[in-house]
């Protein structure tokens, strides 16, 4: 067999983009990998269906760099590659395994086409900044491996115990619609809600491609996000900030101590909404961020190549980068855009020419061409959610949550809150010394043109207001993502490890090669450990504008409390993951739902849940607002069905309004709580008030009461003679099921004078059918706690089992006997309603939870 390399360059490109397509249309299509478990399944579609793809095209445009920078920059060239076939299946609307041939077709060309033109680089490699430095590499590399290690274990340690995002869930819905349908719709994936959706979901193909590598390992949408891809998308986050500085500066230390700097910054800046910790742990597989740590960095390493010595090769980088931000999130592609003009700018100082601007002009002009989509949806966004962009109560509340100034006269700003973090201070007060040392380089002048481009825009009210016009006013928050924060301290990080090194020259060569050894692993935990201790002052120095959360206890004496440990606390906090009796439910559902049936829920995170867990069954809540863009049709749906179904939830709809609701909404299916308020007027079929009473026995009294905060009607029954009511009649519903059985009363009572002690009122229910004797007697003991003020209701549920005659007429009455054992209270007790409700054939109490689903009857 001829060896790969020996073939002609032609023989070569076939074999290898015809090997490309076989296997990933086989990956794709025959779906091998779904037999493996999740984990190792996601992994190995990730490899092969998005990093393979883009090594071998990397090896083409970056061959001067090693094979770790090659391979993190894989990721963002792939979706580079997706872009046009994602943009195409979104708007022609195709099937998800259409989409897999197209990218695979275009995928296999491409890295046929890399390996011909492999022949003929058209990069020279150039002279490092700094020097290369060998030693000390194994023990840093050690310990940022050690340290991934953790993250890509997390499936194992921590997936249901770390803190997942409410942006995962609305990306789930549309992961799992895009795997269960035909047709490709991003306007469409909550069928039958009426609700618009985001513009820039039409051609967000980073969630189309999460749906292309869920479907192809067989996981569930969920689990891909919140569980699987995260750690995966994390490690490549720390490669591309190794490959960043590494390519910059040309020596691979300076990649390893920004890639530790990188990792470490995450780990202590947990607390806050957008700290660098949250984004890389626990909301990395969003778009954003994707687009903001592994694709921007990548724009970067061709803007400085293209920049420094123009290629083709560099250029066509650049032009993938792009186009992967643009159906990416185009957020950053504004960032890039940024740099990239105060480079020019740059340029142009330092050359006194304006030549120096041809090249940056050149990849300006690509990014305006690749935001032209983005910023046309960034329009139709201003009308889907307008309280984004107004100056109305809702956006002074949404600025003020994301630290943005308003300075009157329409003008804003950010906040200096946004740039508290020390790596974030310190990467901006060591920038001019960069500039300093570095101005005649393309490389320097980057880092400086990033630096200078978002304190610009933060601070500069004539600037930061068109951006957050342009964008949102929450791209200003979100403005820091610029600064080269690991870059610029691993840069002087460099200087300080060889410094640290000359110390030990006198102690000969031994002690000079174990302080070589040490040097930049222990650089690194004196800067963690510095920006630690800074940092944990930030709770006496500026309250918790910024941080938002700390534990009590502290890990610096003097603070109070500590970020840092409040930070991991939030982290393993649980919160936006699926309960235990969540998955229960929702499995339930998903097995014994019809396909097409509406069902109604009461809690908001169900109604999230449910179309990222489930296919063509539609939640319905009373509070689901919040999955909605504000303004839309599906907003002022849902706020009519709040009237009529949070009431429902509160115990305060009778069933006739019930019934009429669920037949306008048309809601096949209720889910609640077992003994909530809502359970109990679910049941009830019939309602008493103190008017629909008469006294039966005794002089039982009928006024109205005060409580002290309220005023209603009540019969009061005396402890010490026997009183009782009669007069109430009802009739039995049809629907109750011949021979069901069970009658449920529900009393609601409270106490005439304040309870000290405790206390207890005996009851008698008597009831049966009109013209006939009782049929049946339960007692019922309602407990008064200490404490209960005079007035205060309190409700009490009793059954009785019972068969009663659907259609049938019967009725009750309510004892209290003279001087009962059990009965304990020594003052009247106020009867102030009952109820009567049944267990309706149709209701299912879930097993293992405490959830009830009832299936409307017609």
């Amino acid at each position: 067999m001829v060896p790969l390399n020996h073939l002609q360059p032609p023989l070569r490109a076939a074999f290898v983009g015809s090997t490309m397509l076989a296997g990933l249309l086989i990956v794709f299509l025959v779906g091998p990998l779904t037999v493996l478990p999740s984990y190792p399944a996601v992994i190995l579609v990730f490899l092969l269906a998005v990093v393979l793809p883009g090594v071998v095209i990397a090896r083409t445009l970056l061959p001067d760099l090693d094979t770790v920078v090659q391979l993190a920059v894989a990721p963002a060239l792939a979706f580079g590659l997706m872009a046009a076939p994602g943009v195409v299946a979104l708007e022609f609307h195709i099937s998800l395994a259409d989409f897999a041939v197209i990218y695979a077709m275009v995928a296999a060309g491409a890295s046929g086409l890399a390996v011909l033109l492999s022949e003929t680089p058209s990069i020279t490699e150039r002279e490092p900044l700094v020097p290369e430095e060998g030693r000390g590499s194994v023990l840093l590399g050690g310990l940022i491996i050690v340290a991934l290690a953790g993250v890509l274990t997390t499936p194992f340690w921590a997936a249901n115990r770390i803190s997942g995002d409410f942006d995962d869930w609305t990306y789930a819905s549309y992961v799992r619609e895009y795997i269960d349908t035909d047709r490709l719709n991003a306007e469409e994936p909550f069928f039958g809600t009426g609700a618009a959706v985001n513009p820039r979901m039409r051609t967000n193909v980073w969630v189309l491609s999460q749906a292309l590598i869920g479907d192809a390992a067989g996981v569930p949408p969920l689990d891909l996000l919140q569980k699987f891809l995260p750690p995966i998308i994390t490690l490549f986050a720390v490669l591309v900030a190794y490959a960043l500085s590494r390519s910059l500066f040309g020596a691979t230390m300076v990649g390893l101590l920004a890639a530790a700097l990188f990792l470490g910054q995450a780990l202590i800046d947990l607390t806050p909404h957008e700290g660098l910790g949250r984004n890389i742990f626990l909301r990395i597989s969003e778009d954003k961020m994707v687009g903001g740590y592994l694709l921007m960095p990548v724009a970067l390493i061709f803007v400085e190549r293209s920049v420094r010595n123009w290629s083709i090769a560099a250029f066509v980088g650049f032009v993938l980068t792009a186009l992967a931000l643009s159906v990416v999130h185009p957020m950053p592609l504004f960032f890039v855009a940024t740099a990239v003009a105060v480079l020019a700018a740059f340029q142009v100082w330092t050359a006194r020419s304006l030549a120096g601007a041809r090249v940056p002009a050149l990849l300006f002009t690509v990014v305006a061409l690749a935001s032209i989509w983005p910023l046309i949806q960034r329009e139709q966004l201003a009308d889907v959610v307008p309280s984004l962009y107004t100056t109305g109560e809702t956006a002074g509340q949404f600025r003020n949550e994301f630290h943005i100034v308003e300075l009157g006269a329409g003008l804003l700003m950010g906040s200096h809150h946004i740039i508290l973090h020390p790596f974030m201070l310190a990467a901006i007060l060591l920038t001019p010394l960069l500039w300093l040392t570095a101005r005649r380089t393309v490389s320097g002048q980057l880092l400086a043109a990033l630096t200078v481009g978002a304190l610009l825009l933060l601070f500069v009210p004539f600037l930061a207001t068109p951006v957050a016009k342009v964008m949102a006013p929450s791209t200003l928050w979100r403005v820091p993502w610029m600064v080269p924060v690991a870059p610029v301290i691993a840069y002087f990080a460099f200087w300080a490890v060889r410094r640290s090194a000359t110390v030990f020259h006198a102690f000969g060569p031994s002690s000079r090669r174990l302080a070589a050894a040490l040097a930049p692993s222990a650089v690194v935990v004196l800067a963690l450990v510095i920006a630690l201790v800074v940092q944990e002052q930030y709770l006496r120095w500026d309250g918790r504008a910024f941080y938002e959360r700390a534990s009590n206890e502290s890990i610096v004496p003097g603070t109070g409390g500590s970020i840092f440990l409040g930070g991991v606390e939030r982290s393993f906090t649980g919160g936006w993951r699926v309960r235990e009796d969540e998955d229960t439910l929702l499995t339930y559902i998903d097995q014994t739902v019809p396909a097409g049936s509406t069902v109604l829920v009461g809690s908001e995170r169900l109604s999230l849940l449910m179309p990222a867990y489930l296919t063509d069954i539609y939640p319905t809540a009373s509070t689901a607002r919040a999955i909605y863009p504000q303004g839309s049709e599906g907003t002022r749906k849902i706020a009519k069905q709040e009237q009529a179904f949070g009431a429902f939830y509160r115990g305060s709809l009778s069933m006739s309004e019930l019934d009429e609701a669920l037949e306008r909404y048309g809601v096949d299916y209720i889910v609640l709580s077992l003994g909530t308020r809502a359970d109990s007027t679910l049941r009830t079929f019939a309602e008493f008030d103190p008017d629909d009473f008469e006294a039966a026995a005794g002089t039982p009294d009928l006024a109205a009461r005060d409580s002290g905060e309220s005023q209603f009607k009540a019969w009061a029954l005396d402890p010490d003679v026997e009183e009782r009511l009669g007069g109430a009649q009802f009739a039995v519903p049809v629907k109750i099921a011949e021979g069901q059985g069970g009658l449920g009363f529900d009393i609601v009572v409270a106490p005439s004078s304040d309870v000290e002690g405790g206390g207890t009122v005996r009851l008698l229910l008597s009831f049966g059918e009109v013209g006939l004797p009782a049929l049946a007697e339960a007692a019922v003991e309602v407990t008064f706690g200490s404490g209960t003020a005079a007035g205060e209701l309190v409700r009490k549920s009793r059954e009785i089992a019972t068969e009663v005659i659907p259609g049938g007429r019967y009725f009750f009455t309510i004892t209290r006997l003279a001087d009962a054992p059990a009965d304990t209270y020594p003052a009247d007790v106020w009867l102030v309603g009952a109820g009567l409700k049944y267990r309706p054939p149709a209701v299912q109490e879930v097993e293992g939870t405490s959830f009830l689903i009832y299936e409307v009857q017609p």
